[in-house]
């Protein structure tokens, strides 16, 4: 069970979120065991009303996709299915002999990316600009955009193989920042 503690570290994180204004409210549930070990609630639900968080409050949820996208690698990873070093090419031929962007030419990438560069946010894949890598990621956008209400929208596989065939992007100012070569 939690002790005292823990539970009181709990309620000042939530507490210091709220005050810096990082979150408006949120509540915290812990079940071990299937059992309810800890329940916390604390800030608003809506602050303009002054509606206080409760255990049956509603929230909006964005960006879930990610959490469980990596919760399902996670699995998969525990399971022996996959290898977190493996390349992505290996589930999606796209991904294969890549291309990135370096001062504006196109060159190789030195390496493949691998599903922890993935999960990592370090892949070098981007969602738009004024460079080839950019612009080539948009038109694909546009494509799927054009596509979605037609007689041939595409598949999930199609847009991801694409995707793995636009330039990615070296990150200079990451890379300047930690020290950290990146690969690709």
């Amino acid at each position: 069970m939690f002790d005292l503690t823990e539970s009181d570290q709990l309620k000042k994180v939530l507490r210091n979120s709220i005050n810096q204004k990082e979150i408006a409210g949120g509540n915290l549930l812990v079940i071990k065991e299937g059992k309810e070990i800890f329940y916390h609630e604390d800030g608003f639900a809506d602050i303009d009303a002054k509606t206080p968080i409760k255990r049956d409050s509603i929230f909006r949820l964005y960006s879930m996709s990610k959490p469980v996208t990596a919760a399902s690698v996670m699995i998969l990873l525990e399971r022996g299915v996959i290898d977190l070093y493996e390349p992505v090419s290996k589930y999606l031929p796209g991904f294969k002999n890549q291309m990135v962007v370096s001062n504006d030419k196109l060159i190789p990438a030195e390496r493949e990316v691998t599903i922890k560069d993935l999960l990592s946010m370090t892949s070098g894949l981007v969602y738009g600009g004024a460079d080839q890598a950019g612009q080539d990621t948009e038109n694909l956008f546009k494509e799927i955009d054009d596509r979605l209400f037609s007689d041939s929208p595409m598949s999930t596989i199609e847009v991801i193989n694409k995707l793995g065939r636009c330039p990615w992007l070296i990150n200079r100012v990451l890379s300047g920042s930690t020290g950290l070569p990146l690969m690709y």
